[in-house]
Parts: structure tokens; C-alpha cells; sequence
């Protein structure tokens, strides 16, 4: 029986192991499928960036707040010097907006979203491509894969390029996300990632 051979050591380390929480399984690089399926079933997710956009009326940056709850999001978008600061609650259907001390109910979410910011935001579709992933609620018109993770994806008119992936518990979500629409293109760098299990 080998494993009675383990000396003092072997053993403790393995106690100790045995205590600690499970990490996720790494998916396998070059497994797409399973890495869509464990990014995908994530629900409680978060991180903080910075975001760069320039469009036909010039160029902004802010930084990012993102925090995710299942279909439940909550987005702070502040400027550079943390002059002007929105946040975005989406509960359900109903989405609202917080500035200048107070809440207001959004009607048209694009059409909002684009009059209060200055610049379109896909908010339904976000909460896919910010971890790396096509909507599953939209076809794919091209995308192409780099050791099992999305490189480049095309969708709703979108083109989306991720420059790097970083290992967070076991998952690997994007470093930078690149993306133009028409005259709109900017990015998002990835500083903080956190996930609740």
C-alpha cells in the first residue's frame, strides 16, 4: 500500500489542501467549448477599468465600475478627474440611472444610454463580451479563436478584438477589449477582476 509510505510532510500538506475552498478547474487552452461553458455559467462577477472611446464628436475616457448579479447589473461610469459620475442600475426590465443626486427611470436603453453618456452602449450585450463571449441570443457573424479563448468577434454590428487573457480562479477573462461600431471605436482595459462563487 504506497501511500502509506507519504512521510510527515506529504501528509500535512495534503490535510491542508483538503481544508482549503476548491479553485475552479482551469479550462484546457485550447477548449473552447468548455471555457465558454465555465465563463458562461458565472453569475456574480465584477471588475474596475478604464475606457477609452473616440467618436464623430471627438474623444472621452472614464473609468469603470462593473458589477453583475445574475440578469442584475450595476455600471458607474465616472470621468477622468472624477468631476462627473453615472451609475446604471438594471434590475429586470427596468433600468435607472443615478445623477446629480438623483434617480431617474430609463424607457429606450440604447437611445438613453447613448443620450446620457454621449456615445452608444450595448448594455445587453455587454455583460457577454466583457468576459470574453458571444451572446448566445444573437448570431455570430465572424469569429475567430486564439489557444481556445475568442480573438476577434463580430456581432450586432459590432467588431470586437481581445488583446490577452488573464488567469482569474482558474477562468481566463479578457486583459483588453477592443471595439468599433461605425464611427465609434475605443477599449476597455481590464484592471480588476473579482468573482463570488
Amino acid at each position: 500500500m504506497r501511500w502509506l509510505h507519504f512521510n510527515t510532510l506529504g501528509t500535512l500538506l495534503i490535510l491542508v489542501a483538503g481544508c482549503a475552498s476548491t479553485p475552479r478547474e482551469p479550462a484546457t487552452a485550447t477548449d473552447w467549448t468548455s471555457h465558454r461553458r465555465a465563463v458562461g455559467e458565472i453569475q456574480q462577477w465584477s471588475f474596475s477599468g478604464k475606457l477609452a472611446i473616440r467618436t464623430a464628436n471627438g474623444a472621452d475616457s472614464a473609468r469603470l465600475r462593473w458589477s453583475q448579479q445574475g440578469e442584475d447589473l450595476q455600471l458607474e461610469v465616472s470621468g477622468p478627474i472624477g468631476v462627473k459620475q453615472i451609475i446604471f442600475v438594471k434590475q429586470g426590465a427596468t433600468l435607472r440611472v443615478f445623477e446629480g443626486n438623483q434617480w431617474r427611470t430609463l424607457t429606450a436603453e440604447e437611445a438613453s444610454l447613448e443620450q446620457e453618456l454621449g456615445w452608444p452602449l450595448p448594455l445587453n450585450l455587454l455583460p457577454w463580451w466583457l468576459r470574453g463571449l458571444p451572446s448566445p441570443v444573437l448570431a455570430t457573424t465572424d469569429m475567430t479563436l486564439i489557444d481556445g479563448r475568442v480573438e476577434t468577434l463580430n456581432q450586432a454590428g459590432w467588431q470586437l478584438e481581445y488583446a490577452g487573457y488573464e488567469q482569474v480562479d482558474g477562468l481566463a477573462l479578457p486583459r483588453k477589449m477592443m471595439f468599433q461600431r461605425d464611427d465609434v471605436q475605443g477599449k476597455i482595459i481590464f484592471k480588476q477582476w473579482q468573482l463570488t462563487p
